[in-house]
């Protein structure tokens, strides 16, 4: 899953297509393993998930970031098939929302669910009453692939723009806060990439499902790198989006990870790479790493404790394998409820509930710091009104964070 090229839009035809033939090679063995993925049979529950009640409540679930969504008082969950759907875990009812093409869904603390609809260009913002079902568009300024909440007022819009070339795809990613007042779009931080033509869609979009920073609202950005004469690898950034800077962030060692999650305190992450392994490091220079025996490629941490879902397995932060909740089912996504007790799975198109979690905190993993969230929130809204320069914006936030044992 490394084959990407970057060069500036002038670049020498012979060389570039000495640098993508060797990584269209590399791509075939990855479309393979794809193809034989899909083939595969339906993933059932190991006997180790009878204690979490499993339940099958949907087919034609797209294995991808966005995909599924919990209400914020765990009741419902929203998921795309060929359409929204809602359903209610405790009534047991499914309702349908048409809405074309659906392609990402979020819902908010207010109960309002959004879903991001790519049956035009540019994309359309969808808000759905859950109750009503009443849904109001709004277009939007760019090719939108997922969402998060930036304040009350405002959403963060993660898009990417294709185009087709001779020799491979070009792609133009854009990170922009969208103003839900006045209906308007600021870009905060883009960049250009150029893939291979066979590129699969999973690595063209895939550094979307990290979300944000829980403690300082940055997004993680992981950019392909694939130097010519050299192995591929992942380079991790934060993107201030307050200022549009991006801060680089340590990886444990120079190779491609194919998906991320952060810890509940923000100071660790979990990464998996291209041969399904995951590891968890800390942010902070000398905190260390820890490899896992899971084996799976979207890690997911339990917002509320030291569990993480990844590949099927129940694991802790320390490394360990909890409980095999799927076999068999390394490609598997996951989203977890915000009191970290319950658990829908998507595999293989299914998607499967779980539930009675108790999730805990081992060390070093921590809380959420809401004091020093709130600061830090106080801080970006100084700056943004003008009541502090950007300059001791960035002086104050590199303390406060230093002390918080975040950064280096």
């Amino acid at each position: 899953m490394t084959c990407i090229i970057t060069q500036n839009r002038g670049y020498d035809t012979m060389e570039a297509m000495k640098t993508i033939l060797p990584m269209i090679r590399a791509l075939l063995g990855l479309l393979l393993l794809s193809a034989a993925s899909s083939c595969s049979p339906h993933r059932m529950p190991s006997e180790t998930a009878t204690p979490y009640h499993p339940v099958r409540i949907a087919s034609g679930v797209p294995t991808q970031p966005g995909s599924v969504s919990w209400s914020p008082d765990g009741k419902r969950i929203a998921f795309i098939t060929t359409t929204v759907n809602i359903y209610d875990r405790e009534q047991g009812t499914l309702k349908t929302v048409k809405i074309n093409n659906p392609s990402y869904v979020l819902w908010l603390a207010g109960q309002e669910l959004l879903v991001i609809s790519r049956s035009a260009n540019p994309a359309v913002l969808c808000v759905v009453e859950p109750d009503t079902l009443a849904v109001t568009q709004h277009a939007l300024d760019n090719d939108a692939r997922a969402l998060s909440p930036l304040d009350t007022d405002r959403l963060l819009i993660l898009s990417a723009k294709r185009s087709s070339l001779k020799f491979g795809i070009e792609m133009n990613y854009e990170l922009a806060a969208y103003d839900r007042r006045v209906k308007t779009q600021k870009s905060l931080y883009s960049f250009y990439k150029l893939y291979p033509r066979n590129t699969p869609e999973e690595l063209l979009t895939g550094w979307f499902d990290a979300g944000l920073d829980p403690l300082n609202n940055a997004v993680l950005v992981r950019e392909l790198i694939a130097p010519p004469a050299a192995a591929s690898y992942t380079r991790l950034q934060n993107i201030d989006v307050l200022t549009g800077e991006a801060m680089e962030i340590a990886a444990p060692q120079k190779t491609v990870y194919t998906g991320t999650s952060w810890s509940p305190d923000g100071r660790r992450l979990a990464l998996s790479d291209t041969s399904g392994g995951v590891v968890i490091t800390g942010l902070r220079t000398g905190s260390g790493s820890v490899k896992t025996a899971a084996h799976g490629f979207h890690p997911s941490w339990n917002p509320k404790g030291s569990q993480l879902y990844v590949g099927g397995y129940l694991i802790q932060s320390n490394g360990k394998t909890d409980t095999t909740l799927l076999s068999d089912s390394p490609g598997s996504i996951a989203w977890w409820s915000g009191d970290g007790t319950r658990l829908a799975v998507a595999s293989d198109g299914d998607l499967w509930l779980f539930d009675s979690f108790s999730p805990v905190f081992l060390p070093p993993d921590k809380p959420l710091d809401e004091t020093l969230k709130n600061k830090l929130s106080l801080l970006k809204s100084l700056q943004a009104d003008g009541f502090v320069t950007l300059q001791e914006y960035q002086s104050r936030r590199a303390r406060l964070l230093e002390r918080s044992e975040v950064l280096p």
